[in-house]
This record gives structure tokens, sequence and C-alpha cells, in this order.
């Protein structure tokens, strides 16, 4: 197995552990009698794939096969045993061919979790052949991911995630009931097949109140039924779950509708959070009637009570102060069956036992490192979970607006520009025990101008904190991080779809849906003004270009301007724009027709070009830019001289190189 995960066999979902407010659907469906009901044929075929001998697959599939199970009692042992061709044992015909075999891998066998392992790979690379599942794309990097499950042996949720703006509602159900129904077939193929009575889904879909994204209820919601095959032929329906209920899926509590409770509410606490209590109440019930000392109740806590209550810490959505409560509450009762008296103060329970304190776990604070740890292990890995890891991060950058590293921001004063995710409450918790997390270089989005800002540095300077999260909700419907997608090509003048407001140009940074209400554009008007002048004008211009815009739709000319070419950053598709010779050319511009003609990018385009749609259905030129002249690299031209150019060069005064 580590061959194969070295060699990257393994799909990404192996290792897995609602920014954008588009419709997404989470399956979690439950596989029946996984490890029991492996069908031999598809787990040779799949070891086949992976590269193991066919000699080394008859050795563990046929001791599954002829194995014989003798039932032993109180009363004695079966003699004659129970083997695969359903018939009693007999030594002298084992030579003969058994009219039915057993199938499965052995529960509490070792080769059974590897076995099941490339089983499912190959399911879930001909699911991913189909073009199922949803792709998670970095927000500004632009790298994608395709992930379709997260897997844990039996247990599977579906991801399905709608394209912003390309289907419907309706269709997008549509596709993901074929998606399911494939699944359930391709686990059926293999000897398996989906419990209906575990299995379940949510349907996450938002509705805007007054510019806040809010999920709609399961009263809201269309409708509609998922339904699972069975291996009888007919067709199961599964149950769907509002958003705000919390199922037990892969061993933790969870909900799509994270949002904390109100300050006032009693009950605050999640229920991930509340089944973390629970399991420490009820070891407290159990020792409190047991006969250990209270050595041994101490040290049961320690080692085994605590280790068992902080799993599923990590993805705890409760905040510092809730986690804390929750436990102190917790504490409060379980001391006096560790022999201490309850009221003992706060700060002699979590002092550390070497300063006479009790050294009780503040389980904020271990959340906080788990999370750290978490973090660590997969900030920079390419693999899945190093992907999420990425991906989720740039989309708390472009939608808070900040640079940089946001989390050496003050989450009280910034905290309001972020959903409620993983990041925010993670935000929070270094907020809140003061540490302060370093990230490397790569985090900041690359600028496109010289002298270019981003937008949202500027608004939380020189505007009122109240104005913050309406200027953010427009500057997401307009798409724009930073100034320079703002602005013509002379780094002057504000476009006028901006300062109107419509709908933005399609950008290669991935923003989410929103729906901002007629006090936002009016702030939008206001942040405007206040960052520009009164007529819409940069004070200090941006300078010269040095990389290609965000714009979706980049438009290049030469510099006579007898050629226009629109190119798609997405297909690379292009469009050939031309002078139009019935329209009488002006000072300021000339009208230019598409001609349906496509034409290569070449060396003959030199400058970026601010287009503005013209009442004749053509385009006219704004403005244009330079493009970026590439910086030639004194490459080093050997050995020696790629050493002589590293820092630290103390390390190389003593080497002694001979030239061979």
């Amino acid at each position: 197995m580590a061959r194969v995960r070295k060699e990257g066999h393994v799909p990404l979902e192996q290792f897995a552990t609602a920014e954008l407010h588009v419709p997404a659907v989470m399956n979690s469906v439950d596989a029946e009698q996984c490890y029991d009901a492996v069908h031999h044929g598809a787990t040779s075929l799949a070891m086949q794939a992976y590269g193991m001998s066919i000699e080394q697959i008859c050795v563990y599939l046929s001791a599954m096969c002829d194995m014989v199970y003798h039932v032993k009692t109180a009363f004695k042992r079966d003699e004659a045993g129970f083997s695969g061709d359903l018939v009693p044992y007999n030594p002298d015909q084992y030579a003969l061919v058994p009219l039915s075999y057993f199938n499965g891998l052995g529960q509490g066998s070792g080769g059974a979790p590897p076995a099941w392992q490339v089983v499912s790979s190959l399911m879930l690379g001909a699911y991913k052949h189909r073009g199922y599942g949803m792709s998670l794309k970095c927000a500004w990097s632009r790298m994608v991911k395709k992930i379709a499950a997260i897997l844990f042996v039996d247990d599977c949720d579906l991801l399905h995630m709608a394209l912003c703006g390309m289907i419907s509602l309706g269709q997008f159900l549509l596709r993901v009931q074929a998606e399911l129904y494939f699944w359930a077939r391709l686990l059926q193929v293999t000897g398996g097949d989906l419990k209906p009575a575990k299995s379940f889904w949510y349907l996450i879909a938002f509705k805007f109140v007054r510019g806040v994204p809010v999920m709609r209820r399961l009263s809201d919601l269309p409708k509609f039924k998922l339904y699972i095959p069975q291996h009888d032929g007919t067709d199961v329906a599964i149950e769907m779950i509002d958003v705000k209920v919390a199922k037990k899926t892969l061993g933790i509590y969870t909900r799509p509708d994270s949002i904390p409770k109100p300050v006032s509410s009693k009950d605050r606490a999640s229920p991930q959070l509340q089944s973390m209590v629970e399991k420490g109440s009820k070891w407290r019930r159990r020792v409190d009637g047991s006969k250990l000392s209270n050595r041994d109740r101490w040290y049961s806590f320690f080692k085994q009570t605590k280790l068992s209550v902080g799993y599923g810490l990590v993805p705890t959505m409760d905040s510092p102060d809730v986690v804390t409560n929750a436990f102190q509450a917790l504490y409060f009762m379980t001391l006096p069956v560790l022999g201490v008296n309850r009221y003992i103060t706060l700060g002699w329970r979590m002092l550390p036992v070497k300063y006479q304190g009790l050294g009780l776990p503040n389980m904020a604070l271990e959340k906080l490192a788990e999370s750290l740890t978490w973090l660590q292990r997969f900030w920079g890995v390419h693999d899945g979970a190093g992907h999420v890891v990425r991906e989720a991060y740039e989309r708390l950058q472009i939608e808070t607006g900040l640079e940089g590293n946001v989390f050496k921001r003050s989450f009280k004063k910034f905290g309001i520009l972020a959903s409620h995710t993983w990041y925010k409450v993670f935000w929070e918790y270094l907020d809140h025990f003061g540490v302060s997390l370093e990230l490397d270089d790569k985090i900041n989005v690359p600028m496109t101008r010289e002298r270019d800002k981003v937008f949202m540095e500027l608004v939380v300077r020189k505007m009122d904190r109240s104005d913050w999260v309406g200027v953010n909700r427009m500057r997401k419907k307009m798409k724009a991080y930073l100034f320079s997608q703002l602005s013509y090509c002379d780094g002057l003048t504000v476009k006028d779809t901006v300062i109107q407001g419509r709908d933005a140009e399609p950008s290669t940074i991935e923003f989410s849906y929103e729906e901002p209400t007629s006090s936002d554009r009016r702030l939008w008007q206001k942040a405007l003004r206040t960052l520009t002048s009164a007529n819409y004008r940069f004070q200090i211009p941006l300078g010269y270009s040095t990389r290609l815009p965000y714009d979706r739709f980049v438009w290049f000319t030469t510099v006579d301007r007898q050629r226009l070419l629109r190119v798609d950053q997405e297909s690379m598709m292009s469009a050939l724009y031309l002078p139009s010779a019935s329209h009488r050319r002006t000072r300021q511009s000339a009208l230019y027709q598409d001609t349906g003609r496509s034409n290569n990018l070449s060396c003959m385009y030199t400058q970026f070009a601010s287009v503005q749609a013209s009442s004749s259905g053509g385009v006219t030129i704004h403005s244009t830019l330079d493009l970026p002249v590439e910086k030639t690299v004194d490459k080093p031209r050997c050995l020696l001289d790629a050493i002589w150019r590293l820092p630290n060069q103390s390390l190389w005064q003593h080497m002694d190189l001979d030239g061979d």
C-alpha cells in the first residue's frame, strides 16, 4: 500500500478529513456489509490493476473462498464444519469444485482494508470518468481538483455542487440523481448494496434576506426525492434532512447550517460538542458507581476519557467561550468523582500539576493546537486534503478582500467580513489566544499593474466599520479584488459599469454570488468617490502592466489599432474584430465589428485594450496599455556558477572541487 500511495494511485477522497452561495447536495450513503459482500472477481481485477501478481491474488482469495467454519459452543465443537459448497465438509472430496463459494474479504482480516481500498479506488475512477463529482477550484490561483466523495470504509458522503448560473435547481437535482444512481450500481457490481435506512441527503440552497445569504429550510425547498436501486430491482427513496438538523457522518455530528446561535440562547453548544460532553458525563456515571481509587480514576480520565472526548475536536464549529463553558460545566460535575471540591476556582483547575494545580485540559486550547497541527500537516501538500486547505484559504482571502495573511488581522475587527466557515472559527481561536500564525509568501494575489492596490485595504482604512459589509458585498458582486479590476487601461478612469453597479464582467477569480441591497449600492458609490474623486478618476494613475489581467475576456490590439482581438482565458478561444467600413471614424475611436473569425495571439498584438459597447452593435476602444515586458533571467552556466549565487557563502569557502 505504501507503493500505491507513493505512485498516486489512491484517489484523493481516501485521505479526506458554503462560501459561493450556490446550490449543493451532500448524499450520506452507507454500504451494506462492506467487507463481507465484496465480489472476488471485482477484487481480483482491482488487485491486478494495481500490480499484484495473479499468484498472490489466488493465495489470498482462495483462502477466503475455501475457508471452513467450525461453530464452537459451551457443549461441543461442530466437527463437520461449514464451507463454501454449502454441504458438510469432507477432506477426501476437497479437490472437487464447490457448488458455491464464499465472497467477502473477512472482518478483522489484515488484507481487508487494502483490498477494499483498491476496489473502491476503481469505483471512484469510474465515477469520475463519467464526469461526476464536484470540482474544487482555488479562487485566484486557478488550481483545480476533482473531488467525488469522502470515504471511510463503508461510510460515504457523495458531494455535488452546481456551477454558478450554469443550470437551474431542477436540472441540478436531476444530475444528482443520476450520479447517486450510478454510484449505487457501481457498488452492486462489486457485490455491495446501499442501505436506505442509514442513507440521507442535504439540499443546500440559499435565499437572500436584506442582502444576507440564508440557507433555505426544508419547508422552503422543492419536494424532490432521491432514489437508490436495490438488488431486487426496486428503487427506494432516501430521506432529505433539514440543514439545521445534525446527523452523524464519519464519526462526528455535522450539519450544513453551522451558524452559531445568539449569545442570549441557553443552549449554544453544537450537537458535536454536546456529544463530546456526553461522553465525559457517561464516563463520570460509570466511575461514580465503581470501586476504583482516586488515583486510578485520574489515570483513566487522562489516558482514556480525554482521548475519547477529544475526538472530533478539530471540525467543531463552536467559539472558544462556548467550548470552555461546556467543559467547565462537565468538570464541575466530574471533580467530586475524582475526589476534588467542585467549587475550586478556574485558575487552579487549569494550572499544570507541577505548579500545584489539577492540570485539567483546556479543550478550547486543545482544539487550537490540534487545528494548527492539522493545518501544518496539509498546508502545501499536493493531495486532496492539501488542495482543500489551499482552496478554502483563497476563498477566505477573496471573500474578505484582505491582503496577505488574514490570520494576522484582529478577528474582532475584521471577522465581520467572513462567512461562518471552519477558517473563520480557526481565525477566532488564534485571536482569542493571541497566537500569531506565519504562512508562506505564496499567499499574496499577484498585482497586475504597478502601484496597484487591494480595494478593501483602502476601504477599511478610509471608511467607517459600519460600511464595510455593504461595500464588500458590492465588491464581490462587481468581481473586483484589485483596484486595476475597476479601471480602464488608462489607469485613471473607473469603468462605467462599475460606477453604475451593473453586472460585472466575467473574471478568472471566482467570487461568491451576491444580491446587494439598494443601501449597499449607495455605499458602493460613496466608496468609489472616497477612494478616487468626485468625478471617479484616480488621483495617482496606475502604472505599467506586470502580468495578464484577471478578466476572463482580455482584449488585445495592434499599435495602429487596425485589429482588435478578444481572447477567452478559460477556453483560449479568440474572436477577431476589425474596423467597420460603414461607420465614420471619429477622433475618439473607430467602431469594431466581430468578423466571426478567430486569430492567433501573435507578436503583432502589443497592447491591452479597454472597450466599450456601442449602440450600433460593435465596440469602441476606450484606452490601451502596453503588454508587460518579459524579464530575461540570467541562468547559471554550470554547477559552480549556481553554487556561487547561493546565500550564506561561508558554507562554500573551503569546498574543494577537482573539476571532474
